[in-house]
Order: C-alpha cells, then structure tokens, then sequence
C-alpha cells in the first residue's frame, strides 16, 4: 500500500511546526520506501505509485484472496465495526 503521512511546517502560534511530510510505498522485497519527503519548511511533493513493485507482493503475500477467504467473516467484522463508528461520528 500507498502512504501519505502529511505534517505542518513553519510558525504555529507559539511553536513551530516540523514539516517532514512523507510519501511512502512498497520496495519489493523490501518493505518500505520513502518516495517523497518535505524538508521542514512549506512543500508540495509528488510521488509516482510504481505499480510493478505492489503487484510483487500481491504474488509473494496473496492478502486479499486470504482476506475474502478464509478469513472473511473476520474482513466483514472489522468492516461493519469501522461502519458504525463512523455512523455514530457523524451523528
């Protein structure tokens, strides 16, 4: 998977914010790579999602035929718990 972890920079009231803002995705075999990162003031940053590097691990860890498999009445619990804490978040 994909991953933004996105964080202000510069002056915020009293302290200063670090910025560091990270794009991070899949380095098969490896498990992570940094594909983008902000220095610590304002940025935008781009990433380009490398889509031969995630579908490498759907081959080597197939989770989503574990996820709608074997373990699928535990895929629709978490599903329908999620739903209702954010049915009861919008209430």
């Amino acid at each position: 998977m994909y991953a933004a972890s996105p964080n202000g920079a510069g002056p915020n009231g009293d302290s200063t914010w670090a910025g560091g803002t990270v794009v991070g995705g899949p380095a098969f075999p490896g498990f992570g790579q940094v594909r983008a990162q902000a220095g610590d003031g304002e940025e935008l940053i781009v990433a380009t999602p490398n889509y031969t590097q995630l579908a490498a691990w759907y081959d080597w860890l197939p989770w989503r035929d574990w996820r709608l498999g074997e373990q699928l009445p535990t895929t629709r619990l978490v599903s329908e718990e999620l739903a209702a804490l954010v049915a009861k978040a919008e209430s």
